[in-house]
Parts: structure tokens; C-alpha cells; sequence
């Protein structure tokens, strides 16, 4: 029996109790999302305009995107993130970028998922629910 604890010990926390860690919006890879989701949001042309209907996604200055890293977002991110891609919760995630954009939006992307062929970038809403996946 104790050499089971010391195992547990030694494994560390499940997945699906670790802390997700979100990054600062000065990490090099959230400066390169946020650039890739302004180039949606504060455009004013028409294509990017019929992109952020596609996406719910509202037209803003850059200004009101926002990177966020407090834990209470950081982990409901990580939760509907698992969730809106079909993973397990036992699914190990890089860390992760989340912006708020505008008053009610959140875009996510885990860092290790940002250049994949299939949508790994999601939009949800104040609520977390899930408004579309995407890729850029």
C-alpha cells in the first residue's frame, strides 16, 4: 500500500487536476496570436467583416484585445477548450492563449495547436459557450 502512494506521489497531479497555464500577453507566442486575431478584429474591409460575422467575432481597436491570465479564466479556457475540441480531460495541453476581445468574446488556442491544418483556434462567448473552431 505505501509503495502505491509513493507512486501517486511520484506520478504527480492527474491532467485533469493540473493548473493550466496561460500565457502573459509579452510570451512570443501571444504576441504572434494576438497579431493573427487583430488582423481579424480591427480590420475595417470587407472580407475581414464577412470573417468576423463567420467567427462572432466583433470589430474592435486593438486596444480591446486583451490576454488574460487569471486562473479562474485560464481554467474555464482549458476546460471548454478540451471540451470544444473532443479531447479527454485527461488530455495534456501546452499552455494556452486566451484573449478577450471587446466585452464578451474569448479566442483560445493552445500554443502547441496554433499552426494545425484543422481548426484548434476557438471563439466563445462571456459564458464560455462555444460560438465556432477555426484556424488561421
Amino acid at each position: 500500500m505505501n509503495s502505491l502512494i509513493a507512486l501517486m506521489v511520484l506520478a504527480g497531479p492527474a491532467a485533469a487536476d493540473a493548473k493550466p497555464t496561460c500565457l502573459p500577453d509579452s510570451a512570443p507566442a501571444a504576441v504572434i496570436a494576438v497579431d493573427r486575431i487583430a488582423e481579424i478584429v480591427t480590420r475595417r474591409d470587407g472580407e475581414m467583416a464577412i470573417k468576423r460575422r463567420v467567427l462572432s467575432l466583433p470589430f474592435v481597436v486593438r486596444s480591446e484585445i486583451r490576454v488574460q491570465t487569471s486562473g479562474r479564466i485560464c481554467r474555464n479556457a482549458h476546460d471548454n477548450y478540451l471540451r470544444s475540441l473532443e479531447l479527454g480531460t485527461d488530455t495534456e495541453l501546452g499552455p494556452l492563449i486566451v484573449a478577450k476581445i471587446g466585452q464578451n468574446r474569448y479566442v483560445v488556442v493552445a500554443v502547441d495547436r496554433m499552426d494545425l491544418r484543422e481548426p484548434s483556434w476557438a471563439v466563445y462567448d462571456q459564458s464560455w459557450e462555444e460560438k465556432i473552431l477555426f484556424r488561421t
